[in-house]
This record gives C-alpha cells, structure tokens and sequence, in this order.
C-alpha cells in the first residue's frame, strides 16, 4: 500500500531531525556553572579564614581605659574598680599594667614600690631604629589632674618586668627655682641608651569627667565611660 505524506507533514519531519546528537553540542542548559567570585560567600578558600580570624582575636580585658600594641606584645591600663564588669561607667584614679605577650598569656605587670602612691597613666612603644621593638614605656604620675613633677618613666619587656627603678623618684634643680623638684628619670634614661631604644611621647589616660572632676565629696575623681 502506497503511503503519501501530506507537503505539511513533511516539513515537520525534516526539521525534527535536523539536530546532530553526535555533534557534541551541548545546550546551554547543560553547560558549567560559573565559577564563585572571589570573596563572596561561594568562595569556601576566604570565608573560613575571616570567621577563624575573628574568633581567634583576643578580647581586650575589661575596663581598659589605653592601650598599645608594640611589636609582639600588647600592654593595657586597666581601671581598677569594685564596680562589675558589666559597668558602663567607673572611677579610673588608679590603674593596673596588663600585657599580653606573644604566646597569648595576659599577665598583671610588676608596680614598682617607689609608685605606690601613683598610678600607671600613659603607654608608648619603644623602638629600636625606628623599627617595633618588644618594649613598652609606661609612665605613671597622678589622675585625674596630675603634679608639676609627676612624669615618671619604666621600661617594660614581655614578661611584665620592669628594667629600671629609682631610689630617689625626685631631684632637685637648682636652675628652676620655681620648681625645684624634678622627676628622677636617670635609670630609664640609661636602659634606653643600653638597647639603643627611642620614644616619641606617651599616649595618656583621658578622664571623661575632665582634670579636675571630683565626686560628692570633694574628692578627685577621674571617670572613664565605656
């Protein structure tokens, strides 16, 4: 039986098998994804280290009103308070040393017996020709409004040791009749010579309740707010 094909169907036929499945081809639905960009949120290689980044920094201890980050090592001055960690506002008068050395460990420095009856209240680091030493000068004096001759000076290594003390913190200078008394920096001086180490100037504890806040009593006060 002879089977005649309509002029329409044809044409579907032949345009059905125009597509050479040998071919290699691919559709675009069939081609690759595109590779992430570069620091997004696809990128697995960038992601990870961020968050570990993060969670490996270590926090700053509570209350600290200055801190300086010096070579390997970091130092921190600490309001010491009664008041909880979680308070927003304390009385910052008196500080301790903290610094935190290479290895992580956070360790409470040495206060020298002859600044008993100061304070620690400015941080600098030392450098060694001009590069990041691991040394830190300290200075300790009077908060919130300090004294003519309160400036005293202590080199201090990663271990929290002082390396310089004085039998006598005050001098007498006859060339300032008007103030006669200086502080004793000498030692210092000369640990700085031996290292071949230099300082500009100290960064220095700021009260928010100003040089010459005082609570209800009259008392000198130096607020810090966190």
């Amino acid at each position: 039986m002879n089977i005649k094909l309509l002029p329409f169907a044809l044409s579907i036929l032949l345009l059905g098998g125009c597509g050479n499945p040998s071919s290699g081809t691919s559709s675009p639905a069939e081609s690759e994804p595109p590779a992430p960009i570069s620091g997004t949120a696809g990128d697995a290689s960038t992601a990870p280290d961020a968050t570990r980044a993060a969670h490996d920094a270590p926090a700053v201890p509570k209350h600290t009103a200055l801190s300086k980050a010096c070579g390997d090592i970091e130092a921190y001055l600490q309001c010491v308070t009664d008041q909880p960690e979680t308070a927003l506002s304390v009385n910052c008068e008196k500080t301790r040393l903290l610094v935190r050395a290479r290895d992580g460990n956070t360790i409470e420095a040495v206060h020298p017996e002859e600044m008993k009856d100061f304070t620690a209240l400015g941080l600098a680091c030392a450098t060694q020709s001009g590069e990041p030493s691991p040394y830190v000068v300290v200075q300790y004096g009077e908060l919130p409004a300090g004294c003519s001759f309160c400036e005293w000076f202590y080199l201090y290594d990663a271990n929290g040791e002082a390396l310089n003390r004085n039998d006598r913190i005050v001098l007498n200078d006859p060339g300032h009749p008007q103030a006669s008394q200086v502080p004793n920096n000498t030692v210092f001086e000369e640990e700085l010579e031996k290292r071949n180490l230099a300082f500009k100037e100290t960064d220095n504890i700021i009260c928010d309740s100003g040089p010459m806040g005082t609570d209800e009593a009259g008392n000198p006060i130096c607020t810090k707010e966190f």
